[in-house]
């Protein structure tokens, strides 16, 4: 079994699609009337088109977005990781995002197994020094997102 993708319901498909592309790169894999898939590499995310629209609260500031990403259950959000997280932030502004402060945290980590590949590895420890830079924002729908710089 391997996980295949993450699906994003949302009310404008179009802008969705947009935004992932110019922000992420991601690239369209394929579409429907409904539905799109798009892809960075093998990593797949599914668009949905809402048949209800309803737009999502887009956080106020700070207190309110952190307010929103500790009190939502399910799919919280979902993480990119960046190796200039001003220059990703900067990107994000100029296609319609709304970017937090940016967070430098150590975190207090109990376990931690020992892995080859990279991307686990950074995700496990930090690999430069003690921390972690984190930034949370809103996608144009509303969405929670977070820029990691690990």
């Amino acid at each position: 079994m391997i996980f295949e993708h993450v699906s994003i319901t949302v009310n404008d498909l179009d802008q969705a699609l947009d935004f992932y592309g110019k922000v992420f790169g991601f690239e369209l894999l394929r579409r429907t009337t409904v539905n799109a898939y798009m892809h960075l590499d093998d990593e797949l995310i599914e668009f949905l088109t809402s048949d209800a629209p309803n737009p999502m609260k887009t956080p106020k500031d700070l207190a309110d977005l952190e307010g929103i990403m500790w009190s939502r259950m399910g799919l919280n959000h979902l993480g990119f990781r960046v190796d200039n997280m001003e220059e990703a932030i900067k990107t994000i502004e100029k296609n319609g995002g709304k970017v937090g402060p940016i967070a430098t945290f150590k975190p207090e980590i109990e376990y931690v197994k020992e892995v080859q590949s990279d991307k686990l590895k950074r995700a496990a420890k930090p690999i430069k020094g003690d921390s972690w830079r984190a930034a949370m924002f809103v996608d144009p729908e509303g969405n929670l997102l977070e820029l990691l710089e690990r």
